[in-house]
């Protein structure tokens, strides 16, 4: 392995809850109590075992931080029980209740019985289904109160500020305020909904995480204060809501929330039959012309989740982690160095148990995982950031530079970046990586650096994790998000300089990476998008325009699905212009016959 830019930080994720917890003067027994023991965080804290990625992710929530910042690497049990809950979740959406109750009674049969935040969930959806008993209000209120108290014993709406609550809870908080919405109690629903939103506000201060409720209960709150005719709340709330979700790239609820906004503004002043000023007409026409573009993508896309007010907006989640799993990482890496099953499990195990580990059927404990990760040098952490470092802010920091070179803010992101630089141990790989590839972009596209360096440093860059990058096969690389990146922008680069075909190559490369992944897309959203925004350019350069089409509307339907709005407008304008060419083709082949 090389020595001097290490590929493995140990027990990433451990130190990160531990310094996080320690920022903010919490005890482990307060960040713990009720979704593990005691033992189990110490042990998470000193890097002595794996955590399941639910309870990673509702304790750093906890912190009011996102685990979004990590990907993980997920043994196929852990996996599939994830995407279970998102069958069922689904199921219920598309108001399919039998499967639903189905998909729910064979999720509770498997899981275990002191696994809180699975009793939680599955008494939250027979909830949802009205399969709990209940006759007034009151018992379901109560039924509600009973769920949050399973991972936070003695809450209560009055206390939440005390509290450190992670999403999950706070969902179940939104949906005692949506249950009161439904008996028209809406008093004591704009009481639940202005709590909770304070309380977003305050304790989420990492906005990834935020996002994921917060368009939910700002609707919901809104819509209240429209009931009592209080117009000034209501125009605060929908905008805090707006602003959130198109600094960040949604559209999740995005088109109701203008609705409200615009109400907010005008209802009252129309009602009054107050002739509006020419600005106050702009401004209206302005907002319904938005609000009509979101219906028409809604119109023509549709979407798997419902949006509104009622209760089956609850278990909407767009969250954006990288997932992989055990076995295919492992299986790949082995492939490539070339190794049989007997080679790699000298001295760890039995060819039998890696047999079975690379297949799936079995999840390695982590001391056979560490080795075996070593043999084949790979990272030995299953949950590890995309950046090694023990200050979270540089994550934060991260995301916001990333926006800044989607949005072409190349001086802001100049800024940002010698900061993060700054803060980056530089003897690890993925470090160094990051650093090359950000100022190689930042240096090229502020036009002090030609194509022809720009494609060098970026090859330097995918050395640092994939040292004989020209001699492998991309599309069997247990492949990161960091590494897609570098991978496509060296393709962008390679087109540029007139080696189309070996742009296309790489780009096909990654795209065979993903369909031979057992792994949902859905964990892939930003980096698969990435690639087919740049595959599609290229390939109508060519004028390969059904395949460019048939990718654009993959990749529109997955951003519409999950509430991504950041490059929607290049996928739609792509699949226009393809569409366009099409007709011109036809046009002119008609012509020739006439």
């Amino acid at each position: 392995m090389n020595t001097t830019h290490n590929l493995v930080v140990e027990n990433e994720i451990g130190k990160t809850i531990r310094i996080l917890r320690l920022d903010v003067g919490k005890t482990r027994e307060e960040i713990s109590h009720g979704l593990c023991s005691l033992s189990v965080l110490q042990r998470l804290e000193a890097g002595e075992r794996f955590a399941d990625k639910k309870l990673i992710d509702a304790l750093i929530q906890r912190l009011g931080k996102s685990s979004d910042k990590f990907e993980f690497v997920l043994g196929k049990v852990e996996y599939e029980i994830h995407q279970k809950r998102i069958a069922i979740d689904h199921a219920f959406e598309m108001e399919e209740y039998d499967e639903c109750r189905e998909l729910l009674e064979k999720f509770a049969k498997e899981c275990k019985k002191d696994d809180n935040l699975n009793l939680q969930y599955i008494q939250k959806m027979k909830f949802l289904l009205q399969d709990l008993e209940y006759h007034t209000v009151d018992e379901a209120e109560e039924l509600i109160l009973r769920m949050i108290r399973i991972t936070s014993p003695n809450f209560c709406v009055e206390n939440m500020e005390e509290r450190l609550l992670c999403t999950e809870e706070c969902k179940l908080i939104y949906l005692l305020a949506l249950t009161e919405i439904e008996a028209e109690r809406f008093e004591k629903a704009t009481t639940i909904l202005a709590k909770l939103s304070f309380y977003l506000e305050k304790h989420f201060s990492d906005v990834e995480e935020r996002i994921k409720l917060y368009p939910q209960i700002a609707y919901s709150l809104s819509m209240c204060y429209e009931y009592y005719g209080q117009y000034a709340k209501e125009i605060e709330i929908a905008e805090k809501a707006i602003e959130l979700l198109e600094e960040n790239g949604r559209i999740y609820l995005l088109e109701e929330l203008l609705e409200c906004y615009k109400n907010g503004l005008f209802w009252e002043k129309e009602g009054k039959k107050i002739v509006l000023t020419e600005e106050e007409e702009e401004k209206k026409r302005e907002l319904e012309n938005q609000i009509e573009v979101l219906k028409q993508i809604q119109k023509e896309y549709g979407s798997s989740s419902r949006s509104g007010i009622g209760i089956n907006t609850i278990s909407h989640n767009y969250g954006g982690q990288e997932v992989h799993l055990i076995h295919e990482v492992l299986e790949r890496k082995r492939r490539i160095k070339g190794l049989t099953q007997e080679q790699l499990s000298t001295g760890i195990c039995e060819p039998e148990t890696l047999s079975r580990l690379l297949n799936g059927k079995q999840t390695p404990n982590k001391n056979t995982y560490r080795m075996l990760a070593e043999c084949l040098e790979l990272d030995t952490e299953r949950c590890r950031p995309y950046l090694s470092v023990e200050d979270y802010e540089i994550y934060e920091k991260q995301r916001r530079l990333g926006l800044y070179l989607q949005r072409s803010e190349y001086a802001l992101a100049e800024s940002l970046f010698s900061e993060i630089e700054k803060k980056l141990p530089q003897n690890i790989a993925k470090n160094k990586q990051f650093c090359l590839l950000v100022r190689t972009i930042i240096e090229s596209r502020l036009g002090r650096m030609k194509w022809e360096e720009r494609l060098r440093h970026l090859k330097e860059a995918i050395a640092y994790t994939i040292p004989n990058f020209s001699e492998v096969c991309i599309a069997q690389w247990p492949l990161c998000r960091q590494e897609i990146m570098i991978l496509n922008d060296i393709a962008n680069t390679y087109a540029r300089l007139g080696n189309v075909n070996e742009a296309l190559e790489i780009f096909k490369n990654i795209m065979e990476f993903y369909q031979t992944s057992e792994v949902d897309i859905f964990y892939h959203i930003e980096t698969i998008t990435m690639t087919i925004y740049n595959y599609t350019k290229w390939l109508g350069n060519l004028g390969r325009y059904e395949e460019t089409i048939e990718l654009y509307e993959k990749a529109i339907k997955i951003n519409i699905d999950t509430g991504r709005g950041r490059i929607l407008g290049g996928l739609l304008y792509g699949k226009a212009w393809s569409l366009r060419k099409i007709s011109e083709i036809n046009i002119k082949a008609c012509q020739r016959y006439c």
